[in-house]
């Protein structure tokens, strides 16, 4: 998947100065404007069907999005042995 990521420019591979056997994998420019353009029609799309959600639910949604947030972030503090 990388590779062809690579090949449409949209990200770059470089290795690691002092450990050869890593690869860091970074966003192009046209990869941060492609992400980012992905993103806008994704919150386009996603705004059309919240329009069509009572104003509770979508408060409810915020607050289940937000519990989920708290959760991850402590489960990648304390992961599950």
């Amino acid at each position: 998947m990388v590779k062809q990521l690579e090949q449409r420019g949209l990200v770059k591979r470089e290795r690691q100065a002092d450990d050869g056997r890593v690869v860091l994998v970074n966003l192009t420019h046209a990869g941060r404007v492609t992400l980012e353009d992905y993103r806008s029609r994704v919150r386009a799309v996603l705004g059309t069907y919240l329009a069509e959600i009572p104003d509770e639910q979508v408060q409810a949604l915020a607050a289940a999005t937000d519990a989920l947030a708290r959760l991850v972030a402590l489960l990648r503090r304390r992961p599950v042995r």
